[in-house]
């Protein structure tokens, strides 16, 4: 009877220590003034950018005319998190510069910036300057960056060439995808930055025939091609990019109804995956 008694008052301070080791981890990053940097597409920013000149790609819009939750969005309300993200993520984005494109033409406004651009925007953002100095910057206000899933191959707007031009990319176009992204995961290594690298979504969790219909594209991937994107990313960044976190955020994925973007609660749950992995790398 002592026994169990004795197992039972141990158990309870086990979890209770478990709980403020939990907890204060969580205090940890909510106490933290670093800024959480993420670029990509849609995934990361329902929203396209406009040029000085009020002119935008694809006509300047945001993702369900503003009834999206963005993972941008979803990490500035995660709890566990400072609330703290610079967010230079934008609708149509690949991982090279380009304009978006029609059947025929280009749009001469609006240009969309690769992640390279991306990055360095945010970099400005975050820099903190020496002030004995003017202008030297001495580090950056950043540990994270998340880079999101870029269009490049999904569909035929994602080349900076007229749609009736492209064709589905071919396995050394694919891996041009990966090169700019392990470019990009290194260069933020140089500051000291972790990146955190989401994967596809599986196939089956979309509707890119809908995609298509919704958007006037030429094509886009079937699911051979874009199984093959999908493969061939997560293999070779798990494979060279040894101080960079690849992780399937969007597992059980649903759409919001589009064909293509997640909707509010799989984003909220993909959230707390970045915020786990945030809080793991803080405490180490």
């Amino acid at each position: 009877m002592k026994g169990n008694i004795f197992i039972k008052i141990m158990s309870h301070i086990l979890f209770f220590m478990i709980f403020l080791q939990s907890y204060n981890s969580i205090a940890a990053v909510r106490g933290s003034t670093d800024a959480l940097i993420i670029i990509g597409s849609s995934y990361s920013n329902g929203t396209t950018r406009i040029d000085d000149n009020q002119l935008g790609s694809l006509a300047g819009l945001a993702v369900g005319s503003g009834a999206y939750l963005s993972l941008g969005d979803a990490l500035v309300r995660e709890r566990s998190l400072n609330g703290l993200v610079i967010n230079e993520g934008n609708v149509g984005n690949t991982t090279f510069d380009r304009y978006s494109c029609l059947t025929y033409e280009c749009l001469p406004f609006g240009k969309l910036l690769g992640y390279k651009s991306q990055l360095e925007n945010a970099l400005k953002r975050t820099a903190i300057y020496d002030l004995n100095e003017p202008g030297l910057i001495i580090e950056h206000n950043t540990r994270f960056l998340v880079i999101g899933i870029p269009n490049d191959c999904v569909h035929s707007d994602a080349f900076g060439i007229p749609q009736i031009d492209t064709l589905p990319c071919e396995l050394d176009e694919i891996n041009e995808i990966a090169d700019n992204i392990i470019k990009i995961s290194r260069y933020a290594e140089t500051f000291d930055i972790h990146s955190i690298i989401p994967i596809l979504p599986k196939y089956e969790s979309l509707d890119l025939d809908l995609v298509r219909l919704g958007l006037g594209l030429q094509w886009v991937a079937n699911e051979y091609q874009y199984n093959n994107i999908r493969d061939t990313l997560k293999f070779r960044l798990k494979k060279e990019l040894k101080n960079a976190t690849i992780v399937d955020i969007w597992k059980n994925f649903t759409h919001r109804g589009d064909g293509i973007h997640p909707d509010r609660k799989t984003v909220k749950k993909a959230a707390r995956r970045i915020s786990r992995i945030i809080r793991r790398h803080t405490e180490m």
